[in-house]
Order: C-alpha cells, then structure tokens, then sequence
C-alpha cells in the first residue's frame, strides 16, 4: 500500500473504502529548509496509487479526524524556533537562517533539558492543533503547555488531555486533567489537584 522504504506513519480510515497515512517520500522536502514536516496520502484500499493530501511543518505524533478534511493533530513543539505563522516565505527564510546560526549550541534554562537515551528537550513541547485543510492549523493549547496524552470525545467536540498549561524553569513532576473545547478553544482544568 506504501512506499518501499516502509516509513508509513499515522493512519486511519477517512471513510469505507479510503485510508490516510503518513509518509516522507523521496521527493517530500520541507517547504523551507530547516523545518520539521509530516506529508499524509490517501490511498483507496481497492486499488490505485497513494495520493497526496497535504504537508505540514510540523512533526506529527498523531492524527484524529473530526470530520472530512478538519483534524485533531499533536506535535512536537520547539519553541526555539520563531513563530513563522502568517510570515511570507521570504521571511521565514530568513528567521531559519538565524536559527542555523545557532545550531552549534543548546541554550540551557529550564529543568529537565535531556531525555536518557535522548536528546536535549529544553522548550521542546507537545501541542495539540486544529488542522483544516482550506483554512491551515490552529493551535490549540500554549507554546510553553505540555498535552502528554490526549482522547478525542465521541461527539468530536471536546478534547480531554494530561499535562500543564504551562511551565518555564522547572517542569512540575505532577500533571493535571484539561477538558478542552475544540470550537471555542476554551480550556478548563477538571481535576482539583495535580495527579
């Protein structure tokens, strides 16, 4: 059904006979250089070839549909790298360039900054995004927030997540429950105290 690399990523039905998937392909770059990305393809189960839907600059960790052609999605958030929503491609270039520049090194100012067996994880976040395909993504939780897991409502219109709204300096070893409203955007904590 995928490519032969076999790095097909998230997937589920979009309807009885069609399923999306992720996958980088050979010929899928980053609009900008730089920049994370994920490219989904649509792939009908009773033959064909895997169709393009859409790429993201984002590095998604999951994918829910709500319904055809708006979707519940979760990063990785960086927050080192400038917010480029509504900047010209130009402009964008230019902010990548300044974060190139800085690749050398890992600016260290809040607690935990590594992961065992991993990487540096300083202002590295997960988000949960709105994702329209006409009308682009929409964040939906903080830049400095933290959504660890997240359940999609059987009504597909309230989000209940773990984590923190927000933290600088040391991460709190505690989580809370949020209930999030996916219309409004509204976020109310729904436990009294941390778990």
């Amino acid at each position: 059904l995928t490519g032969d690399k076999g790095n097909a990523g998230q997937y589920f039905w979009l309807d009885n006979d069609t399923l999306l998937f992720s996958e980088n392909r050979d010929g899928d770059k980053a609009e900008i250089e730089g920049l994370p990305y994920t490219t989904f393809y649509s792939i009908n189960v009773n033959g064909g070839d895997a169709k393009r839907e859409f790429s993201l600059n984002i590095n998604v960790l999951s994918i829910d549909m709500i319904y055809r052609n708006n979707f519940i999605i979760q990063s990785i958030y960086d927050n080192h790298i400038p917010d480029i929503d509504g900047k010209s491609k130009e402009e964008i270039e230019l902010i990548m360039q300044e974060v190139k520049k800085e690749k050398d090194h890992q600016v260290i100012d809040e607690l935990p900054y590594w992961t065992d067996g991993g990487s540096y994880i300083n202002k590295i976040r997960r988000r949960i995004y709105l994702y329209n395909i006409s009308g682009g993504l929409k964040p939906l939780t903080p830049k400095l927030g933290r959504a660890w897991q997240y359940k999609l409502s059987d009504c597909k219109k309230y989000i209940v997540f773990n984590g923190e709204l927000e933290y600088s300096d040391v991460e709190a070893r505690d989580e809370n429950l949020y209930m999030l409203e996916i219309e409004s955007g509204n976020i109310k904590q729904i436990t009294d105290k941390p778990m």
